[in-house]
């Protein structure tokens, strides 16, 4: 597991959008994660970075196509670049959008710093623990 900071001028629900269409329209093995997979589960906190779990085939051309820029400081977009596609198993589509499955959110969020403990509560509570 990789992670590649990246920066994009785009607003986040704008820059998420254009992800998700490059995603449908080139059939890359890509989704949400981290804080943006969790809010399409349960939207409980805001946040100002997008997660991207990547296959590592798809990384480069998803990166030329979205138009960010690798960065070294103050990335607002993660990608999460894997290997296999067990990463993908049980991913969701919630309103059009790929999610990574509730267990691997939860998993995502338990690493962030902030309202990621809170996140990951939520989307356990809400989706796995019922």
């Amino acid at each position: 597991l990789e992670r590649i900071d990246c920066y994009t001028l785009l607003p986040i629900a704008e820059f998420e959008a254009h992800i998700q269409h490059i995603i449908d329209k080139n059939g890359y093995t890509a989704c949400f994660t981290g804080l943006s997979g969790g809010v399409r589960y349960t939207p409980v906190v805001r946040y100002n970075t997008v997660d991207l779990l990547v296959h590592e085939r798809d990384t480069e051309a998803l990166m030329t196509s979205s138009g960010c820029k690798q960065v070294d400081s103050g990335a607002n977009v993660h990608m999460w670049v894997v290997e296999g596609t067990e990463w993908f198993h049980d991913e969701r589509i919630i309103r059009s959008e790929r999610v990574a499955s509730p267990v691997q959110v939860v998993l995502d969020c338990m690493n962030i710093k902030g309202r990621g403990e809170e996140m990951a509560r939520a989307v356990f509570e809400k989706e796995i623990a019922r």
